[in-house]
């Protein structure tokens, strides 16, 4: 099993190497653009769950849905959850003290 998923682009040359360029593209282009609604979606369902943003785009990021991030935008989704991490351990260690 790998970490992250295997870009659209190069599944679709594997599955359909006859395709031609620009068909891949428009494709990639629309199930790109699909994964990303869909991370939406998981991400307000997150929201109405409790879960913490920070941690689903650090998944999101890290497993490879939807468009990919900067190198910039994966420095700050990084130090996001980084920070998040820390507040949840500072927080739980204050709960086992009271």
């Amino acid at each position: 099993m790998t970490d992250q998923l295997a870009p659209i682009d190069a599944v679709l040359r594997t599955t359909a190497p006859d395709m031609s360029e620009e068909l891949r593209a428009r494709l990639t282009t629309a199930l790109v653009e699909r994964e990303d609604e869909m991370a939406d979606l998981f991400r307000l369902a997150g929201i109405q769950f409790g879960l913490y943003p920070w941690i689903m785009a650090k998944v999101f990021a890290d497993v490879g849905i939807g468009t990919p991030p900067t190198d910039e935008g994966r420095t700050l989704i990084d130090a996001q959850f980084v920070t998040g991490m820390e507040e949840l351990r500072r927080a739980w260690e204050q709960g086992q003290q009271g």
